[in-house]
C-alpha cells in the first residue's frame, strides 16, 4: 500500500473501525495533534500509527490507528514491538473491541496474554505482550 499522510490514515481508521462516531476527520486529526504535542510518544510503522504512554521505566500502554489490511497490520505490529523490546520494553499492553483482532493478536512474534476485560467501550479485550 503507497504511504498515506496522517490524516489519511486517521481518516481511513474512522471510517473502519468506528463507524457511527460522531467525531470527523479533522476533530480526530486535533486530537492526536494534541497527543503529540502533549509529549504521547508516537511510532509509525507502514500505515499504521501506535501512540504510546509509558506506565512505568519498562511497560507500556499502546493504542493503534490503523489504515492497513489485517495482514500488514500484523507484520507492522511485530516490527513495533521488536522496536519497544530494543528500546528496553519489557511489557506492553493494549485494549480494543474487536473481537476479529484476537487472530491477529495471536500471531504475535512475542508470548500474549489475550483476556476479556469488559471494562467499558473500547476496552472489551486486553492484549498483554511479554518482550
Amino acid at each position: 500500500m503507497e504511504k498515506m499522510t496522517i490524516k489519511e490514515i486517521l481518516a481511513a481508521d474512522l471510517a473502519k473501525n468506528y463507524k457511527g462516531e460522531s467525531a470527523s476527520v479533522d476533530e480526530y486529526y486535533k486530537g492526536f495533534k494534541a497527543m503529540v504535542d502533549s509529549g504521547t510518544k508516537m511510532y509509525r510503522v507502514g500505515n499504521t500509527i501506535y501512540m504510546v504512554d509509558s506506565v512505568d521505566n519498562d511497560t507500556i500502554e499502546w493504542h493503534t490507528t490503523n489504515a492497513e489490511r489485517s495482514d500488514a497490520l500484523l507484520v507492522n505490529t511485530n516490527k513495533f514491538l521488536k522496536r519497544l523490546k530494543a528500546d528496553g520494553v519489557k511489557t506492553a499492553f493494549t485494549y480494543y473491541d474487536n473481537p476479529k483482532i484476537n487472530a491477529i493478536v495471536e500471531q504475535f512474534d512475542f508470548p500474549t496474554e489475550i483476556s476479556k476485560v469488559d471494562e467499558g467501550k473500547y476496552k472489551t479485550y486486553k492484549a498483554e505482550v511479554s518482550l
